[in-house]
């Protein structure tokens, strides 16, 4: 009977939703921004706010069957809110009902409820929901329309979106809690397993959890602030925070600016548990990050572990310290940076029986701890708090509750996760009497200051005496030094295959060695291979590294050792390892590499547990960053380097899981045009050599295509080459091309990424891979088209050969006798730091014993900077410190320096053929220039600014790139000169802001350079210069010219006449469309130098339609005198004479 009635209700609900879903399918019913009594919202119908801010409707993100009913930024198009973010609509014929009863209800097409807002039957009169312009979707009755009071609303309900207006904490009547969750994925909006609350025991406290973890925690509210985000107080002007108290609710909002025109600002809780604060720049049209949390290794929750400090300013030693008066639990543990266990009393509190000695030790300027376990009296004074806790023997330490000095806090038992702050509040910390020595300081200093005076004389005596031995004792240790250096650089000298052997490297001794590997112990082994073993070690100056110290048998003799030191003291990529240093001390030959903390690939890959900790996404940037990687080694650095031993034990991984090629013991290294050879001493890995290699002894760069097509399989599948665990096939090649050929490809992936995975850059990734194994090396493609490929999914792959199979066989897999491994774990940021301490050899005075560079009748370019130049100290300093530091084959060489007195001189490789403007702009030169060279130098220019933008170590910005301080070799290859006005930047920083461009306040970035690149590749293609009055009669500019020659279907015209007769014409108006796209008014229009790049090289890419550029007028003067005269730069940075329209 029960059965019965409850089909008979469900059927008639059914029938009632689907006469809802006739009664009409306008989006509104009184208004845009209201669905009235009764009425409905199908898909392709919106509602939008008052003021038109925000949008309610549904959307699509990445399958497109998948539909959410949604609010979004009108803009930008950013969800702010998903309504049925865990159970999506499968296709276009949802619904939202407002059933008359207080209810909203999400229909599917079949009209089943995703999703309601559980209020149906809180009213008895006509209701309406309306979306507010403060993105908040309301529901009321008719009648109380115009006031604030509501059945049910969107904010109490967020997603992973906090915007104005909207709170973050506790509703003390209900016990309702409004916390973010994160999206678990950024293209799917399903619950995550991140959630951002306000943690209201003790002190107000924004907490980060992931999973059952606390990944990260503001600080307490101190009644302006959180204590660990002091950088809330300068954001006043754009937006307030509060943190609001009453006996309803205890709960963090923060809201707009009262000043007209404010930007919209929200924050956002990502999949991976950073929080960020955006706000939009209505005149860009794009979201700028204010502040991201966390924001460095001390935001990382308890990361000092119990009575732990930590300090981002002590990051080149270590960042943890101990409290005053504790000590770390395991030393032997923070000897290797595992600060976890935390710290504890050197000695115990003096407490009990109504009386205590103890005292307080203030720690200033810090975030304060966790107050999960501390008690809070708000209207305590600080004496009184401090009374208090020295009769409260549990008591651990006080602080004032608030930023003021009012308020109590009182801890009771560990204090974690602490850290220096600016504007930080004092922690007093509670210690035992024989831990209080500020007392006894101050006496000994009394007693010190009337002796000082009689001691200061000896004293200084006996400093001279010490200094003068020191001296002595380190010039006689120098000697030596230099005449070991001297045997090795003879004995890396021996071959000149390499070109110049002037080493920027640093010779260290085998004692330092033996004492920063505490004597080589197995306590400090990381791993070892076939060439020997692989420590930890700590330098004298607190830097860790790996030192791999090569048995006497292993194999790896004169010519190994001599290419490691001298090939990877030579390339400088983001995605090879440092060598940091070398010693041969007799038999012994060791070489000291930066130290990375997570291991090499195939510890994770091949790992059950770790394979869970590369998502898709981490693993595509470890494939992308291999390739290009191995594209500096084989075509972009200024030797052709082939490693021949890649594989996934030398790929190892920074702090950031981004990778480093190690292991270049095998390298060989070719000269000019020459990009193959043979040789009877095959060494490498069975199953990651190529046929050729393996068989005949024949390797190329495609060797090494090879070996990545291999390791991508493995990093899409987490399988071996040799695939123990699948019998059917002969190998992991075998079993991804019957999957292939079946058209079963994905189940290739493995299971711990099906969540994070994209399936088309899965795909495109096993395309790659069968396609880098092909038998013929002629069929595998080049690694600069492979970057291309990944970088660029809308490029059209060939399909690729049945790959040949190896015999499985028991040492497959295996490495050969004379191969090594490298386990070089952990992370150091040193720099590679040259002979003498100095950045290159610079000469402090014009003697001539000091010119040893320019001997042997050397040619060189010496630049010599005019006193009244404007390139002062910090320009000279640019140039000297970043060009010794950068190495590829389309940036010019430093090779010297000079400063004596007011004189400051460079001294550069001698390029025979000047400028590119010398022979671009010069009608009797010009004709030198044939289309194919103008074309290389395209290409070879976009290459070195993706090495500068990307690939080097730092994020640099030229900043004066133009036809003159472009400069051509003998072969007219182009490099780029001149990095006197470059800004360098760290980390993940892009974009900064300077004054110093003639006065003006001004924006640049990287899409800058990309400008100019764009200007360049214009005057290249019509041979005219950006204001040539001769080409553009009734225009501007060249820009000008070649918008409407191209908008008009005339862009043919814009070629320069001499090579008429001899130009491809696919490729110029490919390079005239990437010139447009380059120098677009929005820098966020313009493509990366890498897409740029993956333009060129691939005719079939399908660009995007340019935007009209911004024309700029020209005029014979600019404000300051700043002008650009030739081929000079003068004052802070060269203009070309055009005026903003």
């Amino acid at each position: 009977m029960e059965a019965a009635t409850a089909n008979i209700f469900h059927l008639s609900l059914t029938f009632f939703f689907m006469v809802l879903l006739t009664l009409g399918t306008s989006a509104a019913g009184v208004a845009s921004d209201t669905l009235s009594n009764g009425r409905n919202l199908t898909d392709g119908n919106t509602l939008v706010s008052a003021g038109g801010s925000f949008t309610l409707g549904f959307f699509s993100l990445g399958l497109p069957s998948r539909r959410y009913l949604a609010i979004w930024f009108s803009e930008s198009a950013d969800a702010v809110w998903v309504a049925n973010r865990d159970s999506p609509l499968n296709d276009t014929a949802g619904v939202l009902v407002n059933n008359g009863a207080g209810g909203l209800v999400l229909l599917d097409g079949s009209g089943r409820a995703a999703w309601s807002s559980n209020t149906t039957g809180k009213s008895s009169s006509a209701t309406a929901a309306q979306l507010l312009e403060s993105g908040n979707l309301v529901v009321r009755e008719r009648d109380q329309l115009n006031t604030g009071v509501f059945i049910w609303q969107s904010f109490d309900h967020p997603s992973n979106t906090l915007i104005a207006g909207m709170r973050l904490g506790n509703n003390r009547q209900t016990g309702d809690a409004w916390f973010l969750s994160s999206w678990r994925a950024h293209d799917d909006p399903a619950t995550g397993d991140c959630r951002r609350v306000l943690d209201t025991r003790g002190l107000p406290d924004c907490v980060t959890w992931c999973g059952g973890a606390k990944k990260y925690r503001t600080g307490p509210w101190n009644g302006q602030w959180f204590s660990g985000v002091p950088e809330m107080a300068s954001y006043e002007s754009i937006f307030s925070s509060q943190v609001v108290v009453t006996p309803d609710e205890i709960a963090y909002v923060f809201t707009a600016a009262a000043a007209a025109g404010s930007p919209f600002s929200r924050l956002v809780l990502d999949e991976a548990g950073v929080t960020e604060r955006l706000v939009w720049d209505p005149s860009s049209k794009v979201w700028i990050p204010y502040m991201k949390a966390p924001r460095g290794v001390c935001d990382d929750y308890a990361k000092c572990g119990a009575f732990g400090l930590c300090n981002e300013d002590t990051a080149s030693t270590l960042f943890c310290s101990c409290m005053a008066g504790f000590s770390p639990v395991s030393p032997s543990r923070w000897s290797m940076r595992d600060t976890s266990g935390g710290c504890r009393r050197n000695a115990p509190l003096e407490c009990g029986n109504g009386s205590t000695t103890d005292g307080f030790v203030t720690v200033r300027g810090v975030k304060l701890p966790d107050t999960d376990n501390a008690t809070v009296d708000t209207g305590a004074t600080l004496d009184e708090c401090r009374a208090r806790c020295l009769a409260n023997c549990s008591c651990v330490a006080y602080a004032a509750a608030d930023i003021s000095g009012r308020g109590c806090v009182m801890w009771i038992g560990d204090m974690v996760d602490v850290r220096y702050v600016d504007k930080g509040q004092d922690l007093h910390v509670r210690l035992a009497k024989s831990e209080l020595v500020n007392n006894k300081k101050r006496t000994v200093v009394k007693i010190m200051l009337p002796l000082t005076a009689a001691c200061l004389l000896l004293l200084m005596s006996i400093f001279l005496v010490w200094l003068y031995k020191c001296r002595v004792l380190s010039g006689k240790r120098h000697q030596n030094k230099v005449v070991q250096k001297r045997g090795i650089l003879g004995y890396l000298s021996a071959s000149n295959e390499l070109g110049d052997e002037n080493l920027e490297l640093p010779f260290v001794s085998f004692g330092e060695i033996a004492a920063a590997t505490n004597n080589f112990s197995d306590d400090n082994m990381l791993g070892q291979g076939g060439f020997g073993k692989v420590y930890k070690g700590m330098l004298d100056d607190g830097k860790e590294v790996a030192i791999k110290r090569l048995s006497k048998g292993s194999g790896q003799g004169a010519e190994e050792f001599r290419n490691e030191v001298v090939l990877i003291a030579k390339l400088q990529h983001r995605n090879l390892v440092r060598l940091l240093g070398y010693c041969i001390y007799g038999d012994e030959k060791l070489l000291i590499y930066e130290y990375l903390p997570n291991k090499s690939l195939d510890a994770f890959i091949f790992d059950h547990a770790n394979k869970y900790v590369l998502d898709w996404p981490t693993r595509f940037k470890i494939i992308k960053g291999v390739a290009r990687g191995l594209l500096y080694l084989h075509q972009d650095s200024r030797l052709t380097v082939i490693h021949r031993d890649l594989k996934p034990s030398n790929i190892l991984l920074d702090v950031d899981m981004s990778p480093k090629i190690s292991d270049f013991g095998m390298a060989r290294i070719f000269g000019g045009n020459q990009h193959e050879a043979n040789t009877n001493r095959v060494v490498g890995t069975y199953g990651y050599m190529s046929p050729e290699y393996a068989m005949d002894g024949a390797f190329s760069v495609k060797s090494d295509t090879y070996s990545f097509g291999v390791i991508l399989l493995e990093i899409v599948s987490c399988l071996k080459i040799s695939l123990p665990r699948l019998t059917d096939f002969p190998n992991l090649l075998a079993y991804a091309w019957n999957l292939w050929k079946n058209d079963r490809a994905m189940d290739l992936m493995d299971s711990s990424i099906s969540k994070s995975c994209s399936p088309t850059e899965v795909l495109l990734c096993i395309q790659i891979g069968l396609l880098c194994v092909q038998d013929n090396p002629n069929n595998r493609p080049l690694m600069s088209s492979v970057v291309s490929m990944l970088e660029n999914e809308t490029t059209t792959l060939s399909a690729p050969i049945q790959p040949v199979y190896f015999a499985h066989r028991a040492f497959e897999g295996r490495q050969t006798g004379e191969n090594s491994i490298s386990l070089l774990e952990g992370r150091t940021k040193l720099g590679l730091p040259p002979i003498g301490g100095k950045p290159l050899p610079c000469l402090l005075d014009f003697v001539p014993t000091n010119l040893g560079m320019l001997g042997g009748n050397k040619e060189v370019a010496i630049k010599r900077l005019s006193k009244h130049s404007g390139q002062g100290v910090e320009e000279f300093r640019n140039e000297v410190v970043l060009i010794a530091k950068l190495q590829h084959k389309n940036l010019v060489r430093l090779l010297g320096c000079c400063i004596h007195g007011e004189e400051k001189l460079l001294i550069y490789e001698y390029l025979p053929n000047k400028s590119l403007d010398y022979f671009l702009f010069d009608d009797s030169k010009k004709s030198m220039l044939d289309w194919q060279t103008r074309f290389n130098i395209i290409k070879g220019v976009a290459r070195g600014l993706v090495y500068l933008h990307q690939d080097s170590r730092m994020t640099i910005i030229h900043r004066d790139l133009k036809a003159s301080n472009i400069l051509l070799d003998e072969g007219m290859s182009p490099k780029i000169s001149d990095f006197g006005m470059t800004r360098i930047f760290g980390g993940n920083q892009h974009q900064a802001n300077t004054r110093h461009v003639v006065g003006t306040y001004s924006i640049f970035s990287v899409k800058s350079d990309t400008y100019s690149f764009g200007v360049l590749a214009l005057e290249l293609i019509s041979g005219s210069k950006i204001s040539s009055p001769h080409l553009i009669m009734g225009f501007p500019n060249l820009i000008a010219c070649a918008w409407s020659l191209w908008k008009n279907g005339k862009a043919e015209d814009l070629v320069d006449s001499i090579i008429l007769q001899i130009y491809s014409l696919n490729e110029f108006l490919l390079c005239i469309h990437v010139g447009l796209l380059c120098v677009q008014e929005d820098p966020n229009a313009r493509p990366l130098m890498s897409s740029v790049v993956v333009m060129l090289e691939n005719e079939a890419t399908t660009l995007p339609t340019p935007k009209q550029p911004a024309y700029f007028v020209p005029r014979n003067c600019m404000a300051g005198g700043a002008r650009e005269d030739a081929n000079k730069s003068v004052n802070s940075i060269s203009l070309t004479t055009l005026q903003g329209r």
